[in-house]
């Protein structure tokens, strides 16, 4: 019988000692276990094994192995090219790194991947080096779209890394949009033509809205750029896109973002359209990365 012994005093407790049994007992056992689970694992057949590379693990140390070998999307053992090609029988795959690093997957924690594979339907502004080249860049789309088709852009423009070093105005886009409402983002800047402010019913006359700015000259005029919450009262007018074409650019960012070797990823501010095509994706089988999402509220909006 166990006893339990106070530094004063010595008191046995049968049932105290039942219990001490039953966890030493218990840690035998999960020791056992873990024990087992290890030269189970080396008993394993991996599917692949990676060998002859330069693998990083995320252990104190970040020790660096040459091989490993994985089962069912599981890392079975980590080492030496002899200690896991010894581990390969007929069935197992073989990949030669040829010295190539291998680093645990990226985890992106604000992203907004319904938006990344926008180019494939509307013009990407994010290579531009001038106000002229996005202007003929906006062109091209229009003279590709129907009129009064609205055009809207997908990769963002760097105004610092212009030719003009400042964001293009409706007077630089209405020569080229005269019957197409024209819309650019920017993260917290957006600029739209005058098609667009007709169509928006805004004119120099009108006040800012609640919590945004309509940018004006020095004549008082409108320049077509917008603030805040003032980019979402055009947002709202421009047709949403086809939840076909959400999951279209939601597959295209997801290649791009496993060849970076992104593996998670946050959809932050999700707005609802976007929302349904993730879940479709997702009972299809095609969500290839672990995904959360965060769901864009208006608090505007009853």
């Amino acid at each position: 019988m166990f006893t339990l012994t106070h530094p004063s005093q010595s008191t046995n407790l049968p049932w105290l000692n039942a219990c001490r049994i039953m966890r030493l007992l218990g840690l035998i056992s999960i020791l056992w276990a873990l024990s087992g689970c290890s030269q189970f694992s080396k008993k394993l057949s991996p599917e692949l094994i990676i060998h002859s590379g330069d693998i990083l693990s995320v252990n104190q140390s970040f020790d660096r192995y040459q091989s490993m070998a994985i089962s069912d999307g599981h890392i079975l053992e980590l080492g030496t090219n002899q200690e896991i090609l010894s581990l390969a029988d007929d069935t197992t795959k073989l990949l030669d790194l040829k010295g190539a690093t291998v680093i645990p997957g990226l985890i992106d924690s604000h992203s907004h991947p319904e938006n990344y594979g926008l180019f494939l339907f509307r013009p990407d502004l994010s290579k531009a080096k001038s106000v002229e080249e996005i202007v003929e860049i906006i062109a091209r789309k229009v003279n590709q779209s129907p009129p009064g088709a609205w055009v809207t852009n997908s990769g963002f423009w760097n105004e610092t890394k212009l030719k003009e070093n400042r964001n293009p105005t409706r007077f630089d886009l209405d020569p080229v949009s005269p019957e197409n409402p024209v819309f650019l983002r920017r993260g917290h800047l957006a600029v739209v033509n005058s098609k667009a402010l007709e169509i928006l019913g805004m004119n120099d006359s009108t006040s800012d809205p609640k919590g945004g700015t309509l940018e004006r000259n020095s004549d008082g005029r409108l320049t077509g750029r917008l603030y805040e919450r003032a980019i979402d009262l055009a947002r709202e007018a421009i047709p949403e896109l086809t939840e076909e074409e959400l999951m279209r650019s939601i597959r295209k960012s997801y290649e791009g973002l496993a060849a970076a070797g992104i593996t998670s990823v946050r959809s932050a501010a999700t707005p609802h359209s976007a929302m349904r095509a993730f879940l479709k994706l997702q009972e299809k089988g095609e969500l290839t990365l672990r995904t959360s999402i965060t769901v864009r509220i208006n608090p505007n909006q009853t």
